[in-house]
């Protein structure tokens, strides 16, 4: 499979050809609800894969013995930032965690002996996966003996009969301490997750790894249309913030639960919340990103792009801003219809830069990237327009940290796929 990388140099896009593994796939957002769920299709093995200094993915490892299929991922542990992990772990930088709705492993250098997985010990992120027979796989790397990468998994029956479609939707809160999977409808289950730091203790003791302390499900009226965990101010990071968008009689609503770190998830949800209703130009959202920021979320549909603040203080405050689309459609587009913003990635900055401001990279299915900007204070977003990255783009898009910038990895349907690299100086 060929790769392009392409690097943005004086306002400029100089091209090269690469080769590298395929990119996992999956359908992004669709037109319009029908009466079966959207099928994301299926994969049956994880690819864990190296970026090397020169941009280059390389193969580290594969898995496929999981005996199901994989329907959805979250990576558990620190989020994006790249501030030095300062435990007693000896362990390098952080690695990244990508919480929309994609993957991306470390931008760490495997093949430096300083950041390798010794015996004993737990790397910074685990990788959870939910599988079609109703199975949770909670996984990482570790070298043997002899230096080669093997993969270290322990599995956790999701419980619930009720369950269709189990990891349908599947979330994880900022502090990795909460994993929420649900149905299509009707019903959702949410696992309190051990510390990573506990997990660590468990590791170095030679015990094998529980991470699930709890779990209490939840019945709800109506199609769960997304589910997320949202940011808690910066002063309050033990707030856990869980947001569903239900809809039922083509009406939608906003329900949120909060609780705290440690509380009893049977009292969290001892009962069904009534919600928020939706205007009707919100109702069916494509795409719902929470932000760092005033645990506020974007919210982006067919036709606007919105900030939704104070949904904790009450009714929630909507506040329209415009995408810069110049472009109507690429030349990756086909039909008459307007193309589809299709996913979204957080970018990697020290993690005092998220309190006052919120970056993202929101890209289009026909290849159109927005770089957006979203400050504090209301009113205060900023789309800029990054040009094409000429090639499809649905839910496979990630951004890894560079040295000297972003390096953004897409991929979608009939297509190759793209590495880019932005520099700091472009986008700043």
């Amino acid at each position: 499979m060929s790769i392009q990388t392409n690097v943005l140099e004086n306002g400029e896009w100089v091209t090269r050809t690469l080769t590298a593994e395929e990119l996992l796939q999956e359908d992004g957002p669709r037109r319009r609800m029908g009466r079966q769920p959207p099928s994301k299709p299926p994969e049956n093995f994880v690819q864990i894969c190296e970026l090397r200094q020169d941009r280059r993915l390389q193969d580290i490892i594969r898995k496929r013995d999981f005996g199901s299929k994989i329907r959805n991922a979250r990576v558990m542990g620190p989020s994006t930032d790249y501030t030095t992990y300062r435990e007693d772990t000896e362990w390098g930088t952080r690695v990244k965690t990508e919480e929309d709705q994609d993957i991306a492993m470390a931008a760490t250098n495997l093949s430096d002996p300083a950041q390798q997985t010794r015996p004993g010990r737990l790397p910074h992120n685990l990788l959870i996966l939910a599988l079609e027979n109703g199975t949770l796989v909670f996984l990482f790397l570790q070298q043997d003996s002899v230096g080669n990468w093997q993969f270290i998994s322990f599995q956790h029956s999701i419980p619930g009969a009720r369950l269709v479609y189990p990891g349908f939707h599947m979330t994880i809160d900022p502090s990795s301490r909460y994993l929420t999977l649900a149905c299509l409808e009707d019903l959702f289950v949410t696992f309190e997750l051990e510390s990573m730091e506990n997990l660590r203790t468990q590791r170095k003791g030679g015990f094998r790894l529980q991470p699930i302390r709890s779990f209490r499900a939840r019945a709800i009226n109506g199609i769960i249309h997304k589910i997320e965990y949202l940011h808690p101010s910066p002063e309050n990071d033990y707030h856990i913030i869980l947001l569903l968008l239900v809809v039922k009689h083509q009406k939608s609503k906003l329900v949120l639960y909060e609780w705290e770190q440690g509380d009893e998830l049977l009292r969290v949800f001892s009962e069904e919340r009534s919600g928020h209703p939706l205007a009707d130009e919100y109702r069916l959202p494509l795409l719902l990103i929470p932000l760092t920021v005033r645990n506020a979320f974007l919210i982006v549909t067919e036709h606007l792009t919105a900030t939704c603040s104070d949904i904790l203080q009450g009714s929630p405050t909507f506040e329209p801003f415009e995408l810069d689309q110049n472009v109507q459609s690429t030349e990756y587009h086909d039909g008459p219809i307007k193309p589809l913003w299709t996913a979204w990635t957080r970018p990697y900055r020290e993690s005092r830069y998220h309190t006052d401001h919120d970056v993202l990279y929101l890209a289009r299915e026909d290849g159109l990237l927005n770089w957006l900007d979203i400050g504090e204070d209301p009113n205060v977003e900023v789309a800029y327009g990054m040009g094409s990255l000429e090639c499809t783009i649905d839910s496979a898009f990630t951004c890894m940290y560079d040295a000297v910038g972003d390096v953004l990895i897409a991929g979608g349907n009939c297509c190759p796929g793209t590495i880019w690299s932005v520099s700091f100086p472009t986008i700043l």
